[in-house]
């Protein structure tokens, strides 16, 4: 009888152990496969954050070369006054990827006078390429390096509508209490059949920003044609100060746009391909400053829509493509060839209208594994130097 009892205790007590050994083994378990998840997450959030920093040096070097080559082309003095395809993805041919992280790059400035780099007119290089529906692109390639993949393209936005004239201030146009540039807008929406709805919220939107950014008068104002009023700056640096503190508020105008359109639901239409076309309506919208539309490269909806109000109705629209279809306008004043348009309005806009393109933006897509970073940037060019306005993560 002690014997039998002897013997189930031993087993309670075996059994006993065997619970909490497995009891143990367990815990042990559910230690170790947490530290390894806890382990693989933070490998993996290393790894992302790796990449996400590689991709946004390999941006910002995008932004740099894209530069590099935006300035090659405008030593061509026929860039932008006509129209070539180029070799390849982009004809740029792969550039020398600057060394990172890069400093300053979100700044605005000039290149040094002594750089070797500043544009020689005499050269004769630079073609230009067409997307659908005559949106500009002035260069464009895909560099490969290391796992990374960087795609740029530079569009020419003096060919696009100037959303400035949107802008309380920036718009060259008045009649009668109305909005500066809703005509002229409308008028765009209408050629290119955009969602009503979109255009509406756009316009409000333009001029809600607008009145945040502190926009400098416009230096001449389209009253009617053959009519205009002209605002006189003195001093040559008062002047390019006027026209850096311009380009600047755009700067702040289209980071302040990107943003809101990602709350705004119905704007959302406005990245959607349009009727009948392969284009958004905002690849026709040029954020960064510029006043002037390049006569040679504006697609007739954009010249129509800017310069209806004053006269420039389809069929001379249709000339001016006519025309440059075999031949260059130079400068506004080459307009007076095209059958149909007279002085007077040749007069009118010639503050307005240019031969040679010098407003341009940057869009950068670098990607490195699961990791994409983007960033859009707008340039200028004046007195032999590509100015940066801004550089905004997209």
């Amino acid at each position: 009888m002690l014997n039998k009892m002897r013997r189930q205790l031993f087993k309670r007590q075996q059994g006993a152990a065997l619970f909490i050994t497995l009891l143990v083994l367990f815990i042990l378990t559910t230690v170790i496969v947490q530290f390894q998840v806890k382990a693989s997450l933070y490998l993996r959030s290393n790894l992302h954050r790796e990449e996400k920093l590689t991709c946004q040096y390999a941006a910002e070097s995008g932004v740099i070369i894209a530069m590099s080559v935006l300035k090659e082309k405008l030593r061509s003095p026929n860039l932008l006054e006509g129209v070539g395809k180029s070799g390849g993805k982009g004809g740029s041919g792969p550039l020398p990827v600057p060394a990172i992280p890069i400093p300053g790059l979100g700044g605005t400035g000039g290149a040094n006078e002594d750089d070797p780099n500043l544009l020689d007119p005499n050269s004769q290089d630079g073609n230009l390429e067409l997307l659908p529906d005559n949106v500009v692109v002035v260069a464009k390639d895909t560099i490969e390096f290391d796992g990374i993949t960087v795609d740029y393209e530079v569009h020419d936005e003096n060919a696009k509508f100037p959303m400035m004239w949107m802008v309380p201030n920036g718009s060259p146009f008045s009649s009668n209490g109305v909005k500066p540039a809703d005509r002229q807008f409308n008028r765009l929406a209408q050629l290119l059949i955009a969602d009503k709805n979109a255009i509406l919220a756009a316009m409000d939107m333009a001029v809600n920003i607008g009145n945040m950014v502190n926009m400098p008068q416009q230096d001449v104002s389209i009253i009617g044609q053959g009519r205009q009023r002209r605002r006189r700056i003195r001093g040559q640096s008062k002047r390019l100060q006027v026209e850096r503190n311009r380009r600047n508020a755009m700067g702040l105008f289209v980071d302040s746009y990107y943003k809101y359109m990602k709350e705004e639901p119905v704007l959302a239409k406005l990245n959607e391909p349009l009727e009948n076309r392969e284009n958004t309506f905002m690849d026709y919208m040029g954020f960064w400053g510029h006043n002037k539309l390049n006569i040679n490269t504006a697609s007739p909806e954009v010249l129509e829509s800017a310069f209806h109000s004053i006269g420039l109705d389809s069929k001379k629209v249709q000339a001016i493509v006519d025309f440059r279809e075999t031949d260059k306008f130079s400068s506004a004043n080459d307009l007076q060839k095209v059958d149909g348009i007279d002085l007077r309005f040749v007069q009118t806009i010639k503050p307005l209208a240019i031969g040679r393109s010098e407003t341009f933006s940057i869009h950068v897509v670098a990607k490195a594994g699961r990791t994409e970073y983007r960033l859009r940037a707008g340039v200028y060019y004046h007195r032999n130097r590509l100015n940066r306005i801004a550089v905004l993560k997209n």
